[in-house]
């Protein structure tokens, strides 16, 4: 969708754009890399991987966790710093889900 559909130069900058196209290509990794893992009988994989597909997916709901009170407290933040926070929503939901599929 990043790709494909123009966003206002004010909700997205450069940094944004290169990470939504970066998480989207993961996001296809990950879900090919489960789809692998399962036809070869490996759950545990498949698993560990589709925890990580969903995680990517879900980032907009964690952007809205760590953008919103931002805004609330300091009013709209600057475009690099917004960029800044919604990418580290997806960094934050893919550390999670690395540590809760790691094996003990």
């Amino acid at each position: 969708m990043a790709a494909d559909h123009a966003m206002p130069a004010e909700l997205q900058g450069r940094l944004l754009y290169r990470v939504r196209i970066v998480v989207g290509l993961a996001m296809v990794l990950a879900v090919g890399v489960s789809i692998r893992a399962i036809a070869q009988c490996r759950v545990v994989q498949h698993r560990s991987w589709m925890v990580r597909a969903y995680a990517l997916g879900q980032g907009a709901g964690t952007q809205v966790l760590l953008v919103l009170p931002v805004t609330v407290m300091a009013g709209t933040p600057t475009f690099i710093f917004r960029d800044v926070l919604m990418a580290s929503a997806w960094a934050l939901n893919v550390t999670f889900a690395g540590s809760i599929t790691r094996p003990s």
